[in-house]
């Protein structure tokens, strides 16, 4: 069970790394292409499919083999660890059903094997 607290420190985390980020997004070429685009289209489809979020969510769809890369990466991590705005003890609560702690999980480790995958090509 994660708690407000837990969630306050994971969105700080969450925030260096996204600012970090901002740093690698001008080497968008070569060996960062995959099979379903560039390494950048899957971390930072820009804005999350909040729609296509939930349906995946609800389905336990956390294969990651399509082209809605509007449903994963940095902008749908953005919209699991802040909704509902302003509210964090009810994010927390959100976070804790099992489905949705599913999905960001297979979020984070989609985006780890990413960043592993492309630091050692």
């Amino acid at each position: 069970t994660r708690t407000e607290t837990q969630l306050l420190v994971c969105r700080a985390s969450f925030e260096r790394a996204y600012i970090q980020w901002q740093y690698c997004q001008a080497f968008n070429f070569g060996p960062g292409e995959t099979s379903l685009g560039s390494i950048s289209q899957e971390i930072n489809t820009y804005p999350a499919s909040v729609a296509d979020i939930k349906r995946f969510i609800a389905a336990s769809d956390t294969s990651f083999q399509n082209f809605r890369r509007d449903t994963r990466g940095f902008p749908a991590l953005d919209y699991l660890l802040y909704h509902p705005v302003g509210n964090a003890a009810a994010c927390a609560d959100t976070l804790n059903q099992p489905l949705h702690k599913g999905y960001t999980r297979a979020i984070l480790h989609h985006l780890q094997r990413l960043v592993k995958k492309n630091a050692t090509d």
